[in-house]
């Protein structure tokens, strides 16, 4: 198993992001801490600068571990399954843009927010197959997989648990797209961590750990030992990153998860 945290620019609207200020110095700090990789939430790929990123990706031997995607929803109204074409139409392009910007760095790309918040849900429900199809087609050209990352329902009214999840993937029929298990999501829906993540390993590429608190690991009622028993028990090697909200510095507060996580994997 290997660990990053999410970071991003100081300009980003959302507060569960583990970092926001200077992508590199996010890196750098990571890296001291003891991280392996970073995610990436950016609102628009094209203010990234690549080249600069991949100079110290390399100085540090880090990788980006996924991109995020959210912000463009928070910050912009980007919506993979607005009713409205020329919105839905926008976030399309935006998800091939970051796709274009993963397949540099080899990461995923996760769709978490950026499906929306429609009332008419099963309506929704269709326009959002129809634009992740052609999202995965895309991706699945340039050897990029995506991620779909349930979303508790106070936040979105579209695929909340990992059961709904997983059967509206197996429905697209598509082998790139895959399933982002966030731990505060998992528990805001009430599900069983271990049970879910037995039952739908399959598709489970991805963590997001925060407490039940969406604070820091450890600093909640949620258990995290349940958590490493299952990806222990279906062989989980992928990133575990840290999404969180935390009063602390950006030092301590990945210090503390990391200490925190590496104990039930010693």
């Amino acid at each position: 198993m290997k660990f990053s945290i999410v970071i991003t620019t100081k300009d980003a609207v959302f507060n569960a992001l583990t970092f926001k200020g200077n992508l590199i110095e996010g890196i750098r700090i990571a890296k001291e801490i003891g991280y392996s990789g970073v995610e990436l939430a950016i609102r628009d790929p094209k203010v990234i600068d690549y080249n600069e990123i991949l100079k110290v990706l390399k100085e540090e031997d880090m990788v980006i571990s996924a991109i995020g995607t959210g912000r463009a929803f928070t910050e912009e109204g980007l919506s993979l399954s607005s009713f409205e074409k020329e919105i839905r139409r926008k976030a399309i392009e935006r998800i091939k843009e970051d796709i274009n910007l993963a397949e540099k760095f080899s990461a995923y790309v996760i769709i978490g927010l950026i499906r929306g918040k429609p009332r008419k849900k099963e309506e929704a429900l269709k326009i959002l197959k129809d634009s992740l199809l052609e999202c995965s087609e895309y991706a699945k050209k340039l050897g990029v997989k995506i991620l779909l990352e349930p979303i508790n329902s106070l936040e979105t009214t579209l695929l909340n648990k990992l059961s709904e999840t997983y059967d509206f993937i197996k429905d697209l029929k598509l082998s790139n797209i895959g399933i982002l298990a966030d731990t505060y999501h998992m528990s805001k829906e009430g599900e069983n961590i271990y049970y879910e993540i037995i039952k739908y390993k399959e598709k489970i590429w991805y963590i997001h750990t925060a407490d039940d608190n969406r604070g820091i690991p450890g600093t909640g009622n949620l258990n995290f030992e349940e958590l490493f028993k299952a990806l222990k028990d279906i062989k989980y090697d992928g990133f575990i990153s840290l999404e969180c909200i935390s009063d602390l510095s950006i030092e301590e507060t990945a210090d503390r998860n990391l200490k925190f996580l590496k104990k039930f994997i010693e």
